[in-house]
């Protein structure tokens, strides 16, 4: 899934506020799909370009084709993938020989490292999923490539009063992921159930958001509804209210060890990297 190109930066004065405005997806075309792109954005006076090491985000469906989604070949560097999926299926293929059907509940994440090429098939009709970009530190961006797939048992799932909690990345509330990912970083993810009610909640993590996939919610009095994303304060306790299923999304981590530059399928800390990167490719596709 690629990226527009964004220029290097300090890091964004948003992210130094204690919350930001709401953030609306954009419509995107991605291999004939309809999606919607959420991170990095920039629009008026706004410019979010991470929330902690998550540098991207693609929004998919739900929707309901009769041609399943086909992302062909291409290659990533400085990054890993997050893909997960609330409905459908899609296959993973890769440069590492790995091959993966990702079904809902489940975790597919895939670190480029120096170099790794991959593509992606459904192979469902009825699609609903994220996937999150996320810059590996400085002293992991040019690591072997790896590819992990965790299954529901190593990814805890809980039941409070008010939703259902997964978590797919990092640690919460005494529950921890078995993906491994070399800073912290937080990806969580929770479907309310049908009543009115309110729930706390509190984020340790340096930075964090809260995206809407479905339904909406309040957050501290600033309504969020699907294709949202609030940038959310961490280390106090957040309000959550809603009326009725909902699904959304929780990420964060620590703040980036410096500027990333992101083009096309690269994330990389310097111009170098990325030259060599597009190099590689047009001599290998």
């Amino acid at each position: 899934m690629d990226l527009d190109d964004h220029p290097e930066a300090a890091h964004d004065r948003l992210m130094k506020e204690k919350s930001g405005p709401l953030i609306n997806a954009r419509v995107h075309d991605l291999a004939g799909m309809t999606i919607r792109r959420v991170l990095p954005f920039a629009g008026g006076e706004t410019i979010l370009r991470n929330i902690g090491p998550f540098v991207f985000l693609d929004h998919m469906g739900p929707i309901s084709t009769k041609t399943p989604l086909f992302v062909p070949e291409h290659p990533h560097i400085g990054l890993a993938t997050a893909t997960y999926l609330f409905e459908g299926e899609i296959l993973h293929r890769d440069s590492l020989d790995s091959e993966q059907v990702i079904r809902p509940g489940e975790l597919n994440l895939m670190t480029a490292g120096r170099w790794i090429t991959h593509l992606e098939q459904g192979l469902s009709q009825r699609l609903h999923g994220l996937q999150f970009w996320l810059a590996l530190p400085k002293v992991h961006e040019q690591c072997d490539p790896s590819f992990q797939h965790v299954g529901r048992n190593g990814l805890p799932q809980w039941e409070t009063s008010s939703a259902k909690w997964q978590l797919l990345m990092g640690s919460h509330d005494g529950q921890k992921s078995q993906a491994v990912f070399p800073a912290r970083a937080l990806f969580l993810t929770g479907v309310t159930n049908e009543r009115h009610d309110n729930l706390s909640l509190s984020i340790s993590e340096d930075e964090a958001a809260l995206y809407m996939a479905s339904g909406s919610v309040i957050i501290d009095g600033r309504e969020l509804h699907a294709g949202q994303l609030l940038r959310v304060q961490t280390r106090t306790a957040l309000s959550i209210s809603f009326t009725g299923r909902s699904q959304f999304a929780i990420f964060g981590g620590d703040a980036l060890d410096g500027p990333r530059l992101m083009r096309w399928n690269y994330v990389a800390t310097t111009k170098e990297l990325i030259a060599e990167a597009e190099e590689r490719w047009s001599r290998e596709s």
